[in-house]
């Protein structure tokens, strides 16, 4: 885990629940293309 990602996490706490969603639409949308390729 790089301090950059740590940094990231540590703003989720001020993210509204929209901003939380999309967010997690987007890592999974991450996850499926590293885990697929």
């Amino acid at each position: 885990m790089s301090e950059n990602m740590v940094d990231e996490l540590c703003m989720l706490e001020h993210l509204t629940p929209q901003e939380r969603e999309a967010l997690a639409a987007t890592l999974e949308r991450v996850v499926d293309t590293m885990v697929t390729h």
